[in-house]
């Protein structure tokens, strides 16, 4: 049985494997071989956490035990054990060389009460579900009267190509869409 787990943890590690996530338990045997090969090893006991981190890092959870094929590994440029607000937690880090992109980040919120840490969590989440909306749906446009100074700003440009008469009209025209964005930069104190 020993030589058998050597062999096992031997071909994982001569695959390039350096972290083994396990949603199990993994056997003391198998944690020395790790060891002795310089594999660090992972328990998450959540199914969904180990999708997630499958999704993130773009690997395949296998069921059987043995080294995986390049297209079921997946990469992490750097998995380390940190202290964060006074937990331990196992950050993995994928930075620019990822071949694919990360598509996964967590962000920490603390807070001095449950309540203001709920608040913070919906305002985070309303960000990251206005951000997705975004890229899912271009057509969205800015607030804050952005779109009327562009316009506005197009129309004078226009003007100026215009000959006669028709430059004044225009030029009003651009001047009158300014008035809201003009309006809600006073009110809000700042110089209009």
């Amino acid at each position: 049985e020993e030589t058998k787990m050597d062999e096992i943890i031997k071909s994982i590690a001569s695959a390039g494997v350096t972290v083994i996530v396990s949603g199990g338990s993994v056997s003391e045997m198998a944690l020395h071989f790790m060891e002795q090969y310089g594999i660090m090893c992972i328990k998450i006991a959540s199914k969904w956490e180990l999708r997630r981190l499958c999704s993130a890092v773009n690997a395949t959870a296998l069921v059987r035990l043995g080294p995986p094929t390049p297209e079921e590994m997946g990469f992490c440029d750097l998995v380390k054990v940190q202290e964060i607000g006074g937990r331990i937690v196992t950050l993995f880090t994928q930075t620019k060389s990822a071949s694919d992109g990360c598509r996964l980040s967590t962000v920490i919120l603390r807070a001095s009460t449950s309540s203001l840490l709920a608040d913070l969590e919906r305002a985070v989440d309303d960000g990251v579900h206005a951000c997705k909306n975004l890229c899912r749906n271009g057509r969205l446009v800015p607030g804050a009267r952005a779109t009327e100074i562009e316009l506005s700003l197009r129309l004078k440009r226009f003007a100026d190509t215009c000959p006669g008469l028709d430059q004044y009209a225009i030029r009003s025209f651009a001047k009158a869409m300014e008035f809201v964005p003009k309006t809600l930069a006073e009110n809000s104190g700042q110089d209009a």
